[in-house]
């Protein structure tokens, strides 16, 4: 990514003019936040509107079906919770000028820069909430997403580090309650209407589900687990054991999910004591699912924490605890959920729409050198002791974790060798697994070729045996002989039919996943799809040369027979089509297609 703005640099984006924000605590730097897939730059607007968040991609995440995604997640821009869906994307045909200038903002995303702090903010701070942001906060995002799975959409990546609470913004505004928690980190996003992601998100550290059915991680029950841990977070953060028990950008540690742990148990009584036994229950029952689809529904959570709503306000002073956030203050957003609370030491501008475990390119290396510091030593040891272990996927995960909090910082480069030497270690593994089933079904095939060579020399020995007998046993034993030699050819196919069944079951599910494929195409929404004919034509293409390959290796045809195939059908298909519709063309269709016989 090369991209390197300067600070009130102007843009001129669907015709409004803007410029590059600067970093609150650095004249002159540029203020971007790292995410996972890219960089989010502030945009302040020249003229009239708010601020905009503009995300520009790593090369790798770069895709131009981003386009379509963007035009159909704009439709859900008024859905509680989903402001960031109000974006725009910059294309060739529309943004020329700009793009010609910038290459490097190809398909970047333009949305709404939305204030307040993380989640992530909030457990990092390790400072507790009042009861009333506590019950606010996982009523509001409970709304969210039961709303959301009314819908059929889900986000698919919830963690700490895409749930933002503008309910604790130090913006000097009013914050409505159906604003009160905004998702972010979009793209990823199911929808009946959306294309199936490149790569499925397997779930962030400290909130996926152990067991990853792979066809419920991009589904619309894909946010019951992460979001049954994120509402249990919430619904205890207004108590000291809670903020004490904190495990670092999670209250889990990665390891301890779904396990008989203290953190479990500790959590579990929390709700309990605060709350009561329905919404403990409900954490209990999504913590002991196998699979995403036994996790409670959202609509059950917000119907035990409607039960309880009324009591919250009886029960806790109108005035709450002041809350201070590292890289967020939390302030009062309405006299009744909370009260004034003082900035804190060093603000700065909230965190955008958009942006993975978000952190300012400029002061990143303030990570380690702050109260962050004895968490990124806390993360090191973790990842070191399940190095140790040889648990080496775990660790990866959370090397990558450091490595992201630490874009910029001189941890970094370090990080990033851990990571290269354990990607080594899971390459050799892989390897030297791939060796072994190699070596299995090579000792297969010598045994049966052992096996066959054996009753050769049966075969051989009986002939020898056979010409020393007498001329009236001698067809006796020729009849036996020719059993023999049958058993032989027998194994010999067999052997190798071997191969050729697994590549035949292989390439069956091929042909089951191409018409699938076509299927899907053909029931798309046209008005939300342009193109289809293009993408069934591909499909089309696709499932045709699976299947020529499918009888070569089956059927042992050669290329030659394929190829004629290709040029009967050619002339065949279009044939058929033309004569229920204007015979006429035939004719004119048959000079023209001749001479490829």
């Amino acid at each position: 990514m090369s991209f390197q703005p300067e600070v009130r640099a102007r843009l001129s984006i669907n015709g409004k003019p803007y410029t590059i924000g600067e970093h609150p605590h650095a004249a002159g730097v540029p203020y971007g936040q790292e995410g996972r897939q890219g960089i989010v730059y502030l945009l302040n607007a020249e003229e009239s509107g708010g601020p905009k968040a503009m995300k520009v991609f790593r090369s790798k995440f770069i895709n131009p079906s981003l386009v379509f995604h963007t035009d159909t997640v704009a439709k859900y821009k008024g859905v509680a919770g989903l402001s960031a869906c109000e974006r725009s994307i910059l294309t060739p045909q529309n943004h020329a000028d700009l793009l010609n200038r910038e290459p490097d903002l190809l398909y970047a995303v333009v949305m709404p820069w939305i204030e307040g702090p993380t989640w992530m903010d909030v457990l990092l701070a390790k400072q507790r909430l009042s009861k009333k942001q506590s019950f606010a906060a996982a009523f509001a995002l409970a709304h969210v997403l039961m709303d959301m799975e009314q819908r059929g959409l889900a986000h698919c990546d919830l963690s700490a580090t895409n749930v933002m609470l503008p309910m604790l913004s130090t913006a000097k505004k009013v914050v409505k309650p159906v604003e009160f928690v905004q998702l972010i980190d979009l793209e990823q996003m199911f929808s009946t209407h959306l294309e199936k992601p490149e790569h499925i998100p397997a779930g962030s550290p400290g909130y996926a589900i152990r067991n990853k059915t792979q066809s419920l991680m991009w589904s619309g029950q894909s946010d019951r687990f992460a979001g049954a841990i994120l509402l249990a977070e919430m619904l205890a953060s207004c108590s000291d054991a809670f903020v004490r028990s904190v495990w670092g950008e999670s209250y889990f540690d990665p390891e301890e999910l779904q396990t008989g742990c203290d953190r479990f148990d500790e959590l579990v009584e929390m709700i309990r004591t605060i709350w009561g036994e329905a919404l403990a229950a409900l954490f209990v029952r999504a913590w002991e699912s196998e699979h995403l689809s036994q996790c409670p529904p959202f609509g059950e959570w917000l119907m035990a924490l409607s039960k309880i709503e009324g009591t919250v306000g009886a029960e806790v002073a109108a005035t709450a605890a002041p809350v201070a956030v590292p890289s967020t203050s939390l302030s009062d957003h309405t006299e009744t959920l909370s009260g004034p609370a003082p900035r804190a030491a060093s603000p700065r501008p909230p965190a955008p729409a958009v942006a993975s475990a978000p952190r300012t390119a400029a002061s990143a290396d303030s990570i380690s050198q702050s109260d962050g510091g004895g968490f990124n030593a806390n993360l090191l040891q973790k990842a070191k002791n399940l190095e140790q272990k040889k648990n080496y996927k775990q660790a990866l995960e959370v090397y990558r974790s450091i490595q992201t909090l630490n874009a910029h910082s001189s941890l970094a480069k370090e990080v990033e060798i851990a990571i290269q030497h354990i990607e080594e270690i899971l390459s050799r593994n892989k390897k030297k697994r791939d060796r072994a089933e190699t070596s299995r079904k090579i000792k297969r095939v010598f045994l049966t070729l052992a096996f066959i060579v054996l009753l050769g020399l049966v075969g051989f020995l009986s002939k020898a045996y056979l010409d020393k007998q007498a001329v009236g046993s001698v067809e006796s034993l020729t009849e036996d002989l020719k059993e023999k030699d049958k058993e032989i050819a027998q194994l010999t196919k067999q052997l190798k039919a071997l191969d050729l069944s697994a590549k035949k079951q292989e390439m069956l599910k091929t042909l089951e996943e191409d018409y699938s494929e076509l299927q899907r195409i053909a029931n798309a929404d046209p008005a939300l799809n342009d193109k289809l004919d293009v993408k069934t034509f591909a499909a089309a293409q696709l499932y045709l040369n699976h299947m020529n390959e499918y009888l070569m290796k089956v059927f042992e045809f050669d290329q030659p027979f394929v190829d004629r195939t290709k040029i009967v059908e050619g002339y065949y298909f279009p044939y058929v089509y033309n004569q229920s519709r204007d015979p006429k063309r035939n004719v004119s269709f048959h000079k023209e297609y001749m001479h490829r016989f």
